[in-house]
């Protein structure tokens, strides 16, 4: 039950935040996240998790709703730790290839951090080939570490959704 209370609200959030006109706005419920090694977020789980990609405002919302786990060498009371990971970009690109799989790209730059996200829609797809999911979503972070001597991190994660809608 709190889960589909939780669902709800981030639904209502996701739509207020990103909508416009309802007919510019599609959605993708976020089904499995992998964050890579690098990721303060590497010891997560998904509880819910929200994409909006409002064509009309040219933004794309990614809201998740997690729970991280204490890492080994830490100690805490409850063992985990609920996460709320909410996001906004600005569409730059929107590329279409020959099998009908529409990119979409956005990026947000903050002083010394760039976050990208790469959204693939796989609902209009003409090529026959397999996927375990509808959509597919990649999230990166590149944060300056040292200006000066040119040093980045960069994390990733990549999360597999339902169908754009």
């Amino acid at each position: 039950m709190k889960k589909s209370i939780l669902f709800f609200t981030v639904f209502l959030i996701a739509n207020a935040t990103f909508a416009k006109s309802s007919q510019n706005v599609v959605t993708s419920e976020i089904e499995s996240i992998q964050f890579d090694k690098n990721s303060s977020l590497h010891d997560s789980s998904l509880d819910q998790g929200l994409l909006a990609i409002n064509k009309g405002q040219k933004k794309i919302g990614l809201k998740l709703e997690l729970t991280q786990y204490c890492p080994t060498h830490v100690q805490c009371i409850t063992g985990s730790v609920p996460v709320s990971f909410k996001k906004s970009f600005s569409i730059i690109k929107v590329k279409k290839d020959s099998c009908g799989v529409l990119t979409i790209t956005g990026i947000k730059k903050m002083k010394d951090l760039v976050e990208k996200i790469i959204v693939k829609d796989l609902s209009k797809m003409e090529c026959e080939v397999y996927f375990d999911y509808e959509t597919l979503v990649k999230y990166e972070q590149i944060k300056i570490v040292n200006k000066s001597k040119k040093k980045f991190s960069k994390s990733s994660a990549i999360f597999k959704g339902s169908f754009l809608r």
